[in-house]
């Protein structure tokens, strides 16, 4: 189409203003979800679903944060809907209906652990812009606090569903981790899963493979520090199928998660 042709084509005046319109609901819920990563790593959310309605410095005060921040943090998410304010009293409060999936072991899952994934996709901005001129790639290890957030995820996701519902699906494996048998989780993150059929399971042995170090580095702390014998995590790049087992343990013949 040429620059002449493309002048004469019909404009929807209306289409155009929806469109616009829509793109600034993007932006106002791309800040709202920073907001709600903030409500998540700061507390704020599970202290509020506690509370009854209250000021910003009674929260804060209870939160131990600065008010001022608190304060300009509840602004944020009553503009968005999410925080209810009552303008005579001054107070701020979060409906039971919300806090339903903004907490920690929300009936409704915890949303605002998603919203993480926002905050720091903004942080890698720079070093997108210039991997798009560079044509290099990234690694997990340019991704910050990219492990703690899936750890989470797998807490909500994995864990918490392991042993009623997950384990279950393969009829006679849970009798079959109870007598002892050979596990490889390749891909183990901070090895959540692991770590809690290893406590549930001390007859069974269990493997667990990542590709990044400081992944691997938490697994192995959180083992010790439980003082669990029958799980080793290692660090292994799982492009080779041939992936040699962890020196003194037998290399998994389970299954792979």
């Amino acid at each position: 189409m040429s620059v002449a042709e493309a002048r004469i084509q019909p404009f929807d005046q209306g289409a155009a203003e929806a469109f616009a319109s829509r793109m600034a609901q993007i932006i106002d819920s791309g800040a709202a979800a920073i907001m709600m990563s903030i409500g998540h790593r700061t507390g704020l959310f599970d202290l509020m679903a506690t509370l009854p309605a209250a000021t910003s410095a009674q929260i804060a005060a209870r939160a131990e944060l600065s008010e001022r921040y608190v304060r300009e943090w509840l602004a944020a998410l009553v503009t968005s809907g999410i925080v209810e304010y009552d303008a005579a009293r001054r107070t701020y409060r979060l409906p039971a209906e919300h806090a339903a999936c903004l907490t920690r072991g929300a009936p409704l899952g915890n949303l605002a652990v998603y919203a993480q994934h926002i905050a720091l996709l903004g942080s890698m901005q720079e070093l997108i812009l210039e991997r798009f001129e560079s044509g290099a790639g990234t690694t997990y290890a340019d991704y910050p606090d990219f492990h703690r957030i899936m750890s989470e995820d797998s807490d909500q996701t994995v864990v918490a569903s392991l042993f009623d519902v997950l384990l279950p699906l393969d009829e006679g494996l849970t009798e079959r981790l109870e007598s002892g048998i050979d596990v490889l989780d390749a891909g183990c993150s901070r090895g959540r899963a692991l770590l809690a059929m290893a406590r549930r399971f001390p007859n069974s042995r269990f493997t667990g493979y990542d590709l990044c170090d400081d992944a691997i580095l938490d697994a192995n702390r959180s083992a010790a520090a439980e003082g669990l014998r029958n799980v080793r995590f290692a660090a292994r790049d799982l492009f080779d199928a041939n992936v040699p087992a962890i020196p003194g343990f037998a290399k998994p013949a389970g299954f792979v998660f």
